[in-house]
């Protein structure tokens, strides 16, 4: 494999990069092999550089140059806000993506133009499923990204006595095997995914004898922290006397205030925060080197569902650059996976999220620099846990260490497997000598 060393080297510089990461040159190698993998890494980690640099990998191997290539990698992504993300992304570095429904596309698309095609499942599966089985995409397709795969658990069955699923497609994914060359490897993507997910993505996708490439999803540098009180925040005054330290803070410090994010289970939660902020900064909500005078130079925002989209993309613009305006974003789940957020030192959440999967989804944006001290905190308010897990329960009224109930549930799995299979473990990553440090797992 020395010759795919060299070339993922090339495509690595090619790209701006030094060097690539052990875990991302290893799936590289897998999937030349010809295997399907599991990647489970943390966010901020470089997943997407394992599907962005394939085409260019395969298209060295095959003709010693590092260039734009005729081979298609398919991108399969929950949300439409990440596809557009991850096409503006790509196509600034002149790499040529786009996502099916793209205005303009659809001709070029279809004659298979473009080297990474991002889609919904139900898209790929129903509209363009005809798509795949062109000549183009039948020649081209050289393997298949599940991004954010936790979501076929998820999304895909029923769970809570529901009767049918959020989004059953996700369950069909594995469809695409009958679809495509038997010979197209599947990869699937994800931050966090306990034993039971992994199993299902693992049968849903029809995966032969996957190779588990793990780093866990233990950030030394977070601080977990549960804080339990019997309000039940019906009145804007009780969520005042929480949140003033970081009123005070963004007052005094104002653009180099410490960025944070705060989950709301509610909708008027998110709504009274936000408005609660605006209201006692005033003046001093708005940065006054900032030029523009709208919620662009504001050091507060909001972000749920019904967002105005001008709103949700000035959000998502200010997240990626680390020294972005925002320092305070209110927000729903509608703000979370997969979404590029650069110098998150605190998460908030202002109720328990369903299970310990999604908790550490989202408390995952923060702790990207590992020289810095992050935190993750829970606020459990009264009646804030009845449609939680049982982990999610002990992991709030336990009084073990929470770091350990986290890691134990994400790693039930991963420890069984270092007691029975060959493991590779990556010394650089040695802060804490117990299971929960990061290892690589290759199983076969």
């Amino acid at each position: 494999m020395e010759d795919v060393k060299i070339s993922i080297a090339s495509v690595t510089q090619l790209f701006g990069y030094e060097n690539a990461k052990t875990h991302q040159c290893k799936v590289l190698e897998e999937i030349i092999r010809g295997n399907d993998v599991l990647l489970c890494s943390p966010t901020g980690s470089g997943k997407s550089f394992c599907y962005s640099a394939l085409p260019f990998v395969l298209e060295h191997l095959s003709t010693g140059i590092a260039a734009p290539t005729c081979n298609i990698v398919l991108v399969i992504t929950p949300l439409l806000s990440l596809m557009q993300e991850q096409t503006k992304s790509l196509n600034q570095k002149k790499l040529n993506a786009t996502y099916i429904g793209k205005t303009g596309d659809d001709n070029d698309l279809r004659s298979g133009k473009f080297n990474i095609v991002f889609s919904s499942p139900e898209t790929v599966l129903t509209t363009h499923r005809q798509m795949l089985l062109s000549n183009p995409y039948q020649k081209s397709v050289k393997a298949v990204f599940v991004d954010e795969s936790h979501c076929i658990e998820k999304w895909g069955h029923t769970v809570g006595g529901e009767s049918v699923p959020f989004r059953e497609h996700y369950a069909r994914i594995g469809e695409l095997r009958s679809i495509l060359p038997m010979s197209v490897p599947m990869i699937a993507l994800t931050a966090t995914a306990s034993k039971k997910t992994r199993a299902t993505i693992i049968n849903d996708l029809h995966m032969k004898v996957p190779v588990l490439v793990d780093l866990g999803v233990n950030k030394p540098n977070i601080r977990y922290t549960v804080i339990k009180t019997k309000q039940g925040f019906r009145d804007v005054d009780a969520l005042f006397s929480i949140f003033v330290p970081i009123i005070e803070e963004l007052k005094i410090k104002k653009i180099e205030a410490s960025r944070t994010i705060v989950f709301c289970r509610r909708r008027s939660h998110c709504r009274d925060l936000y408005e609660m902020f605006m209201t006692a900064l005033g003046v001093e909500a708005y940065d006054a080197t900032c030029k523009h005078v709208d919620d662009r130079g504001r050091f507060v925002a909001m972000f749920q569902q019904g967002t105005d989209v001008d709103v949700k993309e000035s959000v998502m613009s200010s997240f990626a650059d680390p020294n972005g305006v925002i320092r305070v974003l209110f927000s729903t789940i509608a703000f979370g996976m997969g979404m590029d957020v650069k110098g998150l030192q605190t998460v908030i959440h202002l109720g328990p999220p369903a299970d310990l999967d999604d908790y550490l989804q989202e408390t995952g944006r923060a702790g990207r620099d590992s020289l810095k001290q992050s935190f993750a905190i829970l606020l459990k308010y009264s009646h804030s846990t009845s449609r939680t897990s049982e982990s999610m329960k002990e992991y709030i009224s336990g009084n073990k260490c929470r770091r350990k109930t986290l890691m134990i549930n994400s790693f039930l799995l991963l420890y069984l497997l270092i007691l029975k299979k060959k493991s590779f473990y990556d010394p650089k990553f040695n802060r804490n000598a117990s299971f929960f440090n990061r290892f690589f797992l290759y199983y076969k």
